[in-house]
């Protein structure tokens, strides 16, 4: 994880040479190839995603050959980082190289402009939900914590799970076999009060189940209603065998569906409730309104691999948003700093305002139709009238 404070520095940074170089770069899932192959093939892949930014012209700019030859360096050393994007930011005139390891889901892409490409990394790292992934059947338990991309197995969440349960014997009675299903219920209870006191304890903010499809039912019933209120899906898995691969990748598929049925729950709301009343915006010039008017509570963008085509201005001085491209504020006639793509603006203005910022798990054809928000207010139409007068 990159800390706040130098998301912030990184962000502030504003060169009119236009050299400020961005790289996110996403490895290939693990395959049956060498390392060594692995490694010719990291750097084929990163040469292409650079193309010609070695000579590509911007602002009058170029970003110099000895960055970019670093850069691919960078990228084919990454041994030992399974799992992890490589992101670099470099601005040759500012003296600025800094490099990171960090989880998430960014592609391949690189950015050369007049500031640090930083909304993928605020989108995923800012704000996110932690998820509690745990797996049930009748002799096993297994807790994974799932955040910002990043999955790790932790087990304290459940200290003091109960025992392995085994039936002495090869002769079982009915009477044996109700029993043993008294035990196991009586099982799934403690394991649910373990995972209401993890909940309690903010070890995560969701809860996501995995179990055998026969057991969903039984294990659904007897957790505690506070925690039933956190459980958003459910996967088919046999705990004993999955690996943690196996889990990442059904966990995600669950969060991306909750986040998708999240934007249309906004968007249901934002249409239906009355314009005076409504608490949600969609699409992107109301969004952009609403953040300018400080209304955002949560800002909702579409997967960070998505890319805006369309641009938005923040002033420099009083950090008013807008969508068009003017070089002086509206509001205090300060100079207005042009993102070319409306995310990085967004973030920049949520971030100081103290939105909180959710990355939508599925990317988007249409970024500017999707990008939506929870607001805490709505200000009326005529009131911001007399404001502006």
């Amino acid at each position: 994880m990159i800390s706040s404070k130098t998301l912030r520095e990184l962000g502030d940074l504003w060169t009119e040479a236009a050299d400020a170089l961005s790289i996110y770069f996403e490895p290939s899932p693990p395959s049956e190839l060498s390392q060594r192959e692995e490694t010719t093939l990291a750097k084929e892949r990163i040469q292409q995603a650079i193309g010609t930014v070695g000579h590509l012209q911007v602002v009058g700019s170029t970003a110099p050959r000895a960055f970019v030859q670093r850069a691919i360096e960078a990228i084919a050393d990454m041994e030992g980082t399974r799992g992890c994007a490589k992101v670099i930011f470099a601005a040759p005139r500012n003296n600025i190289w800094r490099e990171f390891d960090v989880p998430g889901k960014f592609g391949v892409r690189v950015d050369l402009g007049k500031a640090f490409t930083i909304a993928p990394l605020v989108a995923q790292q800012e704000n996110q939900p932690r998820f509690g992934v745990v797996l049930v059947d009748r002799d096993h338990t297994r807790m994974f914590l799932l955040a910002a991309g990043a999955l790790s197995e932790d087990n304290e969440c459940l200290a003091g799970e109960p025992q392995k349960l085994t039936t002495p014997g090869a002769r079982r009675s009915s009477h044996i076999e109700r029993s043993k299903d008294d035990r196991t219920l009586k099982r799934f209870r403690a394991i649910g009060s373990q995972l209401l006191r993890a909940r309690e304890r903010h070890d995560f903010d969701s809860l996501l189940l995995g179990c055998r499809d026969e057991l969903r039912e039984a294990i659904e019933e007897v957790l505690p209603p506070q925690l039933k209120q956190h459980l958003i899906g459910h996967f088919r898995v046999d705990p004993a065998t999955t690996t943690l691969r196996e889990v990442q990748e059904k966990a995600e598929k669950v969060i991306a569906a909750h986040d998708c049925e999240e934007l249309r729950e906004l968007e249901a709301k934002t249409m239906d409730e009355a314009a005076t009343a409504r608490v949600g915006a969609l699409g992107l010039p109301d969004v952009i309104e609403a953040l300018a008017r400080n209304e955002v509570r949560m800002l909702l963008l579409p997967d960070p691999r998505t890319r805006f085509t369309q641009g938005a201005g923040l002033c420099s001085k009083c950090g008013h948003l807008a969508l068009d491209s003017g070089k002086q504020c509206s509001l205090c006639g300060g100079l207005m700093r042009y993102f070319t793509r409306a995310d990085e603006a967004m973030v920049r203005k949520a971030c100081a305002a103290k939105a909180q910022i959710r990355s939508l798990r599925h990317t988007s054809a249409h970024p500017e139709k999707e990008v939506g928000a929870w607001l805490r207010f709505r200000i009326e139409p005529d009131i911001r009238q007399a404001l502006a007068s």
